[in-house]
């Protein structure tokens, strides 16, 4: 009776997205854990400047009311909503473009020799980041990108 039908996640999607997009939220997973009588939607977020737990809430209240008019059964669901989390690699220009004004560690490669630099994200555009360190800004292709992450501070 609880097991989440197809068309129900697909709805809890599309709910999920409105709710990001009226709060300038960007989805970057929504995913089903579990199974029987309580699976869990697991949705992860983030924005520029980073999720709040108020960005959180409002996704969570958003599906549950959605959850909640799919009948008793899916009353058991459980949502989890999450950022990404710091030590998360950045990988496509959407992951650079929520890093702008943030520091991040980039490891990468010019003129076929490996660096390793912090700096402030400037700028994502034509599959590149504008890195601002050592007092200048660099255009780095993300091809050249071997690993890049928010430095974690302690």
């Amino acid at each position: 009776m609880g097991s989440m039908k197809p068309e129900l996640l697909s709805d809890l999607i599309r709910e999920a997205e409105a709710a990001a997009v009226r709060s300038g939220i960007e989805l970057l997973d929504v995913s089903l854990r579990g199974s029987g009588r309580a699976p869990t939607v697991c949705v992860v977020a983030d924005k520029p400047g980073g999720i709040t737990v108020e960005d959180c809430a409002a996704i969570h209240r958003s599906l549950r009311s959605c959850i909640e008019q799919a009948g008793p059964g899916a009353r058991d669901w459980r949502i989890e909503v999450s950022s990404p989390g710091l030590d998360r690699p950045l990988k496509t220009e959407r992951d650079f473009r929520l890093q702008t004004g943030r520091k991040i560690r980039i490891e990468w490669t010019r003129d076929g020799a490996p660096r390793q630099d912090e700096g402030i994200v400037r700028a994502v555009a034509d599959g590149a980041v504008a890195l601002e360190f050592d007092g200048q800004t660099v255009r780095i292709p993300l091809t050249a990108v071997i690993r890049a992450r928010r430095p974690v501070q302690w």
